[in-house]
């Protein structure tokens, strides 16, 4: 790590005991709450700058600029933060605690996993009304024109996603520089799901965000890839080389979606609704469109797995990190 951890337990420690955090409490919605409190922060500033900077009669090269700015202050702002806690960590007794709070709460693995496990279950037991009730928070789609399999589909998404974004980049870029980086990931990461998006709206506004955080979301989302087309190796039924090879063909975000297709079968992405508009966006795999709630199950037990490889990944670092000291 390029920010070294003096007078408490390594960093990839920490990582291991975040994981195991999050995983004993990842799915009690109060405590993830508490815990996630630098996004909540980094969100509530971005929607009242959002409001003030973004107003609709302001020209196209002032939003952008404006959008820019945004990012750059927010961004150095984390990167700041970081450093500073990082050193009254360093120099309180028991300020690891602190460390480890802040890394727990960037994760999200047992959390999305029983979120997208009751999306099965309200579906099989209640009926298609429940099971895009179920989808609320897990996606941005217009959820009530999905049909069955499109709400397996989106499931299944956003399992992949969040294997890249909420798994994956929080431990590389943690790993790689402490908490400067993993703060910096939080708010770029935050800012681009408020303001990044391409409408009318925000396509000048959240130009830097969504760029910033295509770059920064990159390295996690092949990490993730590799990993899902390494946990289907040990998933029953589930495809490794087709999930590799899919995943090659992709670029960015779609990588870690397309590892995901490939290794259950399925199609992925899609045409969308978005208001009274039909986006047309390609499909991701070869697999089949009509995604089956068996799949859903499929796609939950590789992301448990690899969870679990992450995990492992982070011990073997820790070992090797431990036998060079």
């Amino acid at each position: 790590m390029f920010l070294p951890y003096f007078g408490g337990p390594e960093p990839l420690l920490l990582l291991l005991l975040a994981l195991a955090t999050d995983l004993a409490v990842g799915d009690i919605r109060l405590i993830h709450r508490l815990l996630s409190m630098p996004a909540a922060l980094v969100r509530s500033v971005v929607r009242a700058l959002d409001r003030r900077l973004n107003r609709i009669q302001r020209g196209d090269r002032t939003r952008r600029w404006r959008g820019i700015i945004l990012v750059a202050l927010i961004g150095l702002l984390a990167l700041a933060s970081g450093w500073l806690i990082a050193g009254l960590c360093r120099r309180m007794a028991g300020g690891w605690l602190i460390e480890l709070v802040l890394v727990t709460g960037a994760l999200d693995l047992r959390g999305l996993w029983s979120r997208v496990r009751r999306v099965g279950a309200a579906l099989r037991e209640r009926g298609l009304d429940a099971g895009r009730q179920a989808l609320v928070g897990l996606s941005d789609q217009q959820i009530q024109s999905l049909d069955d399999h499109g709400v397996v589909r989106t499931g299944i998404e956003a399992l992949a996603i969040g294997m890249a974004r909420r798994v994956s980049a929080p431990v590389l870029w943690y790993g790689l520089f402490g908490l400067p980086g993993l703060l910096s990931w939080i708010a770029v990461d935050t800012m681009a799901a408020e303001i990044g998006h391409d409408t009318l709206h925000y396509a000048q506004f959240g130009w830097a965000a969504a760029r910033t955080a295509a770059i920064l979301s990159g390295p996690p989302a092949v990490l993730a890839a590799v990993l899902i087309a390494a946990g289907a190796v040990f998933t029953p039924g589930a495809m490794p080389a087709l999930a590799l090879r899919t995943a090659l063909s992709r670029r960015g975000d779609d990588r870690t979606v397309a590892a995901m297709a490939g290794a259950v079968g399925v199609a992925l992405g899609g045409p969308r609704r978005e208001g009274d508009q039909v986006r047309r966006t390609t499909w991701i795999g070869d697999g089949r469109a009509r995604a089956l709630p068996s799949d859903l199950d499929r796609a939950l037990s590789l992301f448990g797995i690899t969870g679990i490889l992450v995990a492992g990944l982070t011990a073997l670092g820790l070992t090797i990190a431990a036998a060079a000291s």
